[in-house]
């Protein structure tokens, strides 16, 4: 995103800047089904207001994108809709493109986004942190004092304009609202079928930061429109983009969603360049006093400030940076959500079958051949050799796990096999008495001998 848009701003100064933008955007849109979308619709929104703001046709930056566009579609999604079709190369299985859940996605508080905790949501924190919430509040409260003539000036089409457009996101709202979060055990209403005092009820805090972003984002859309010398156009983008990722951050009782739970670290785009205001602000005051207070040699009144300004850094670090830090950096997202845990008496949580496969890494020898009823991925990424490009292997990996003790010798003693593995997820798949009946005859064959068991994961060579 960052790069992608600093080429992007690059071209106002030297329309040869398209060509990185393009090759950057090429990847970029492709490099996940949720995030290259965003950031498609990032891009769009870019586009579209700075051509209002610049009254102008952008054909350079336009270019950047088709071209972006173009590369990234002959090398990568044309292939992929022949060979996977439309959903699948997209990544939404058997749910609508405006319409695809995510994980984790839930419905958040105020407090959600004020308070980063140390611990939440590991594959995407939550939280933007107290002071950081606080120096956004300033930045807003700034900004409308510092275009309070502009807003006098154009009320009346602001007031029409947020009047209608606030009307139309109401409504589309309103006919998406599904009340509950498409869970297992949850049922979700019919879209539109929840009134609509209820719907303002129940979204109460959606709607109102929606409505704020919005009227932040037209007045100043109206005001630069009107008057092209005023500074801080980048402001605009930054409104619109937080209107978006607000939105689509909190969008899991609505129909319409794109991973909801995933747009925290995307949220975090707009709220940076808008707090960045209030910063500045703080700045530029802290630095009036210093200079006003040092002139008349009040050195404590100096002292105070840079205390404050102190204390505000130390707040930034401990209500953001710490709790995010600590939690992009515990270790507590497993080895693979597929291996077979166990708890002991004192609550410690083991895998046995993860540690057989690692046994089995650093003992057998490299590339000796191995056959699982399991993944034969699990072979491969412990650098062992398993034919995953063998249809009758797969095959018999899939539907052979019932055949006698001798079938599965004559099968695999003429493909050169040297090892048969037998793990929990085998009993996962066929179940406990099938597996350990299997286990047993294995045992109990002359062609096959036990070479390894931690009773999570067992171990035969061919003899």
């Amino acid at each position: 995103f960052f790069s992608a848009f600093y080429c992007i701003e690059k071209i106002k100064d030297n329309k040869k800047w398209f060509i990185p933008s393009a090759l950057i955007i090429a990847p970029a849109l492709t490099t996940s089904p949720s995030h290259s979308a965003y950031f498609a619709l990032f891009v769009i929104i870019y586009l579209t207001i700075k051509t209002i703001i610049e009254k102008k046709i952008l054909i350079f930056h336009y270019l950047a994108l088709i071209t972006g566009l173009m590369i990234s579609f002959f090398t990568w999604y044309l292939r992929s809709f022949i060979i996977h079709g439309f959903k699948r190369t997209a990544g939404i299985g058997s749910q609508s493109i405006l319409g695809v859940a995510g994980t984790g996605d839930r419905v958040y508080s105020l407090s959600d986004f004020v308070i980063a905790n140390k611990g939440n949501m590991i594959n995407s924190p939550i939280g933007i942190g107290v002071v950081v919430s606080i120096i956004l509040i300033i930045s807003l409260i700034y900004i409308l004092i510092k275009y309070r003539s502009e807003i006098k000036k154009n009320l009346i089409l602001n007031i029409i304009s947020l009047v209608v457009i606030s009307s139309i996101v109401l409504f589309i709202l309103s006919s998406s609202y599904i009340k509950f979060v498409p869970k297992r055990n949850t049922e979700a209403l019919e879209p539109g079928s929840v009134p609509f005092n209820e719907f303002l009820s129940d979204q109460f805090f959606l709607i109102f930061f929606i409505e704020i972003f919005i009227f932040f984002t037209i007045f100043l859309l109206i005001s630069h429109f009107k008057n092209p010398n005023l500074k801080d156009k980048y402001l605009i983008i930054a409104f619109a983009w937080l209107t978006l990722t607000f939105y689509a951050v909190n969008a899991a009782p609505f129909t319409l969603k794109l991973s909801p739970f995933r747009v925290w670290m995307l949220l975090a785009i707009p709220i940076a360049i808008i707090a960045g205001e209030g910063i500045n602000l703080i700045l530029g005051f802290s630095r009036s006093l210093v200079k006003s207070f040092i002139s008349k040699n009040n050195i404590i009144l100096t002292l105070i400030t840079l205390t404050i300004f102190t204390l505000i850094c130390l707040g930034l670090l401990f209500t953001s940076f710490i709790p995010k830090y600590a939690h992009n950096t515990s270790p507590n997202w497993p080895a693979g959500g597929f291996w077979t845990y166990v708890q002991d008496e004192s609550g410690q949580i083991s895998s046995p079958e993860l540690s057989g496969y690692l046994w089995f890494k650093d003992n057998i020898p490299q590339n000796a051949k191995t056959f699982s009823f399991s993944a034969g991925s699990l072979i491969i990424g412990n650098d062992k050799l398993f034919c995953n490009w063998c249809p009758d292997d797969l095959e018999y990996q899939k539907n052979g796990f019932n055949n006698t003790i001798e079938h599965h010798y004559d099968f695999l003693k003429p493909k050169d096999y040297d090892y048969l593995i037998i793990d929990s997820q085998a009993a996962r798949n066929h179940g406990n008495n099938l597996t350990t009946q299997k286990l047993q005859s294995l045992s109990e064959s002359s062609k096959f001998k036990l070479e390894y068991t931690n009773n999570a994961f067992f171990l035969f060579s061919l003899n």
